[in-house]
């Protein structure tokens, strides 16, 4: 269009496109995808500070449900499967209710092997509920998964709300996601 952009829309784009392509690692990441973010450095974005901004500044208590939460985790399925669990305990005995949460799926995700993560989160703002967050490394399309739920996404990023208890939420969506394990021939 011929104008230029200010440096703090230039900031909001590149923080967008960084998280959205994980940190240019996921499979949407293309060639136009780096010359966009390199226009954005010469509109004066800072990689290192968005990356600090971004990824390296959480709050004590984020920080402190992440270890909760990663005491929880579990691998499956000869190492196809991994997941954990965060529950409205967790965010009571932290005097908290609402936490950004949103990177926790990439934990058992970054695990070596796992081809299907799973993150359960119990609704604090909605008891009885569960948030469940999936993500694929290998070739499971995990939006298949999360549409059985009443959810989706994408092949390897999705999500869905469970009504009902953590337990019986975990049970039904681990029982399908070894399904798709086992019909993908994903146990080795």
């Amino acid at each position: 269009m011929g104008i230029g952009v200010e440096k703090d829309a230039a900031m909001a784009i590149y923080a967008a496109i960084v998280t959205d392509t994980g940190m240019f690692s996921y499979d949407n990441t293309t060639s136009h995808t780096h010359a966009v973010a390199g226009a954005l450095l010469e509109c004066g974005v800072s990689p290192k500070r968005m990356h600090g901004e971004i990824f390296e500044k959480r709050s004590e208590t984020q920080v402190r449900l992440l270890g909760k939460a990663l005491a929880t985790l579990k691998v499956e399925e000869e190492g196809k499967l991994a997941y954990m669990t965060l529950t409205r305990a967790m965010f009571a005995e932290e005097g908290v209710n609402s936490v950004s949460t949103d990177e926790f799926i990439n934990y058992p995700r970054s695990v070596k092997g796992v081809s299907v993560a799973v993150f359960f989160k119990e609704s604090v703002e909605n008891p009885g509920a569960v948030n469940i967050s999936f993500r694929s490394t290998g070739d499971v399309n995990v939006d298949t998964i999360a549409s059985r739920f009443g959810g989706g996404g994408h092949q390897k990023a999705s999500g869905c709300l469970i009504k009902g208890g953590l337990e019986s939420a975990m049970k039904e969506v681990l029982g399908g996601v070894r399904k798709v394990l086992g019909e993908k021939g994903e146990r080795s």
